[in-house]
C-alpha cells in the first residue's frame, strides 16, 4: 500500500494506493466487542489504482454465537437469536445486470442461517458492487422462516412462517422487492380481543415492494400487487365459525392505499370489496353483495349468527350494499346499509311469505341505529289464514345502547284481510315507553269468507264488517281491550245448520226457537265488543237483531251472544289441516306442545 501519509486512519487507509489480499481463519471462537463470539474463515481481495478500491475476491463461513445482549433485548423475545451463519462463496454472473452494476459487479452465493426462538434461513445469488458507490442485485433468493409462537399487541400467533422468493437491488437511496409466485405467510393460529383464526395463509405471489432510503433511514415507501388471504376457519362473535378467502388487489404508499378485491366464504357468500386510506387516516370500506338467487341457498343466513333463527328465505333475490366509514383516532365506525329483495319467499315463524319485496336502509352512526323500511310488499302471509297484499313503510331510531327502546314511526302499514282492509293509524311510539297503544282499524271484512275459513260444520253467511281494534302491547304481550266491531247496513245472512245443533233443540224446547231462526237469519245489526288477552283468548259480547222469514212472519229477533276462541290454537289447527310446509308443521306442533304443557294461572 502506498498511504498519502504517516497518520494511521481510515480516511489514509481508504485513500490508499495499492492491493490488499486478507484470509483469515479463527477456528476458536473469538470474542468481537459488540457482537458476540466469532469464528470461521474470511478471504477479501481488492485493489486500488488511485480513484476507488474494487473488490475481487468475497468468500466467507462465519458464524457468530452468543450474540452481545445489549442489542438483543432490543428485540421481542420471540425473535431473539442463538446463532448467526453466513457463508459467501463466488459464482457465475447474473443475467439481465442492471446497468449502475455493468462491468463493476462481483457476482457471489450467499446463505444465512440465523438459529434461536425464530428460525431464518435465507439462500440467493447476488451482484455485489465491486467499487464506490455501493449496489447489489440480487436473484432466485429464497427467504423462510419459523416461530413457535409470537405475542405482539394483543394478538397471539402460533407456528409462525414465512416462504418469500424475492429477486431486486439495493443501493444507498433505494431497494426494491420483486415477490415471486408461491411467496407466501402462514400461521396455524391466530388470536385476538375477539378474533380466532386457524391455518391463515396470506399470498404475496407477484407484488411488489419499494423503499427510498435517505442517510440510511425509510424515508417512502410503496407496495402494489396481489394480497389472498385464506383461513380454514374463522371465528368471531358475529359470523358463524366457517373457511374465508380473501382475492384482492393492494396498492400503498406511506399508509395511504387502495385495495380492491372479492371476499368469499365455505357458505358460497361473495361479497366486492373496494376500500381505502387516506393521508389523514380516515378508512372507507364499501362492500356489495351481488344478485343472489335464493333459490340455490341463502349463505347470508349461513354466515349471519344475527340472522333471524326463524326465518327462512328459500326463493328471490337479494341484494346488498354496505358502506363503513372510520375516522382517524375514532374507535366507532358507521355504516350505511342498503339491502332490496326482489319476490322473495320462504317461512318466518309459522307463517309462510311469498312475492315479498324490499327495500331497506340501515345507518350505524355516533352510538345511534336507524332503520328506514322504504319499501315492503308482501303479496301473501299465511299464518293459518291467508293475508295479503300487505305494505308498510317504517322508520326506526334507537341509540346503540338500548336498541329496543327507540321511536317508531309507521307512515304505512296496511294488509287485505279476508276481501277487506286492516290497516294501522300512521304515528310515532316510544318504545321505551311500558304500553303502547297501537290503533287498527278494520274496514270491509267479508263473512262469507271468514265463515269458509272459520272450522264451524254448517256455517255460512254474508255481510261486511268494520271495527277498531285498540291493540295494547306492554310487559304481557299483545292485548286488545274495549275494541268494537259491527256490520255495515242494510246488514247481511246467517245460515247454522248442523245436525248437532238441531238435535239439541229437539232436546232442549228452550233452544229450539233458537236453532230455527239461526237457519236462516237475516241480521239488521251485528256488533261486538273485541277483547283479547296475552294468552291468545279473544272474547266477542255480540248484539245480533234480525229475523226468520219462516218464523212468525219474520218477527224481530233479538240474541246476546258471548263467543269465546284459543287463537293461537284455532291458527294451529287450520295450518294442520291444511297441506303446509314440513318446517311449519314441525313448528306449530311444538308450539301447541309447550302450550298444552306450560303450568296453568290460577
Amino acid at each position: 500500500l502506498t498511504l498519502p501519509s504517516r497518520v494511521m486512519d481510515v480516511d489514509n487507509l481508504l485513500a490508499a494506493n495499492g492491493e490488499v489480499d486478507v484470509q483469515g481463519n479463527l477456528p476458536q471462537p473469538w470474542p468481537f466487542p459488540g457482537l458476540g463470539q466469532l469464528r470461521g474463515q474470511l478471504a477479501l481481495a481488492a485493489h486500488n489504482q488511485g480513484q476507488n478500491w474494487i473488490a475481487t475476491r468475497v468468500e466467507a463461513d462465519l458464524q457468530l454465537t452468543e450474540p452481545n445482549a445489549d442489542w438483543l433485548s432490543a428485540l421481542p423475545p420471540e425473535l431473539r437469536s442463538e446463532s448467526l451463519r453466513v457463508q459467501v462463496q463466488p459464482d457465475t454472473p447474473l443475467d439481465g445486470l442492471r446497468n449502475d452494476l455493468t462491468g463493476r459487479s462481483l457476482p457471489l452465493k450467499l446463505t444465512l442461517a440465523l438459529r434461536g426462538a425464530t428460525r431464518l434461513d435465507l439462500q440467493g445469488r447476488l451482484a455485489l458492487a465491486s467499487s464506490a458507490p455501493w449496489a447489489v442485485q440480487f436473484a432466485e433468493t429464497r427467504l423462510t422462516t419459523r416461530t413457535a409462537r409470537v405475542n405482539q399487541a394483543g394478538w397471539q400467533a402460533g407456528e409462525l412462517s414465512s416462504d418469500l422468493k424475492l429477486a431486486g437491488h439495493a443501493d444507498a437511496t433505494a431497494v426494491g422487492l420483486s415477490i415471486g409466485q408461491g411467496s407466501r405467510l402462514q400461521a396455524a393460529t391466530l388470536k385476538g380481543a375477539d378474533l380466532n383464526a386457524q391455518k391463515l395463509q396470506i399470498d404475496l405471489g407477484g407484488s411488489a415492494l419499494d423503499l427510498k432510503l435517505q442517510d440510511g433511514a425509510l424515508q417512502t415507501w410503496q407496495f402494489e400487487g396481489p394480497l389472498n388471504l385464506s383461513t380454514a376457519r374463522l371465528e368471531q362473535a358475529n359470523l358463524k365459525p366457517q373457511g374465508w378467502r380473501l382475492q384482492s388487489q393492494l396498492a400503498a404508499a406511506d399508509m395511504v392505499g387502495t385495495l380492491r378485491g372479492k371476499l368469499s366464504n365455505d357458505s358460497e357468500l361473495q361479497l366486492d370489496l373496494d376500500a381505502s386510506l387516506d393521508a389523514k387516516q380516515n378508512l372507507q370500506l364499501k362492500a356489495t353483495l351481488g344478485e343472489l338467487f335464493l333459490r340455490s341457498g341463502n349463505p347470508l343466513a349461513k354466515t349471519l349468527v344475527q340472522w333471524p333463527e326463524l326465518l327462512d328465505l328459500n326463493s328471490g333475490r337479494l341484494n346488498a350494499v354496505a358502506n363503513l366509514a372510520l375516522s382517524a383516532g375514532s374507535n366507532a365506525p358507521s355504516v350505511d346499509l342498503s339491502l332490496t329483495g326482489k319476490g322473495l319467499g320462504g317461512i318466518y315463524d309459522r307463517s309462510e311469505l311469498s312475492g315479498l319485496d324490499t327495500s331497506l336502509h340501515v345507518k350505524l352512526a355516533r352510538q345511534r341505529f336507524d332503520l328506514y323500511l322504504q319499501q315492503l310488499k308482501i303479496q301473501q302471509a299465511n299464518p293459518g289464514l291467508p293475508i295479503g297484499p300487505i305494505e308498510a313503510r317504517i322508520r326506526y331510531g334507537a341509540p346503540l345502547a338500548s336498541a329496543a327502546k327507540g321511536t317508531l314511526e309507521v307512515n304505512l302499514a296496511q294488509a287485505a284481510l279476508m276481501g277487506g282492509q286492516v290497516t294501522l293509524t300512521p304515528g310515532r311510539w316510544d318504545l321505551a315507553a311500558s304500553n303502547q297503544l297501537f290503533p287498527i282499524q278494520i274496514r270491509g271484512l267479508e263473512l262469507q269468507q271468514l265463515f269458509t275459513l272459520y272450522p264451524a260444520e254448517g256455517l255460512a253467511g254474508s255481510g261486511t264488517l268494520d271495527g277498531d281494534l285498540p291493540v295494547r302491547l306492554g310487559q304481557n304481550g299483545i292485548e286488545v281491550e274495549k275494541g268494537h266491531i259491527a256490520a255495515r247496513q242494510p246488514g247481511g245472512r246467517l245460515q247454522f245448520s248442523s245436525e248437532k245443533i238441531k238435535a239439541l233443540g229437539r232436546s232442549n224446547p228452550a233452544m229450539q226457537l233458537v236453532t230455527q231462526s239461526l237457519e236462516d237469519f237475516n241480521f239488521t245489526t251485528l256488533n261486538s265488543s273485541v277483547d283479547y288477552d296475552q294468552h291468545g283468548k279473544l272474547r266477542l259480547a255480540m248484539r245480533l237483531e234480525g229475523q226468520n222469514p219462516a218464523i212468525e212472519n219474520g218477527r224481530p229477533i233479538h240474541f246476546n251472544i258471548n263467543l269465546e276462541e284459543d287463537i293461537p290454537n284455532l291458527l294451529a289447527s287450520l295450518q294442520l289441516t291444511d297441506r303446509v310446509n314440513e318446517i311449519i308443521t314441525r313448528r306449530v306442533q311444538q308450539r301447541m306442545l309447550q302450550r298444552n304443557t306450560a303450568p296453568k294461572e290460577p
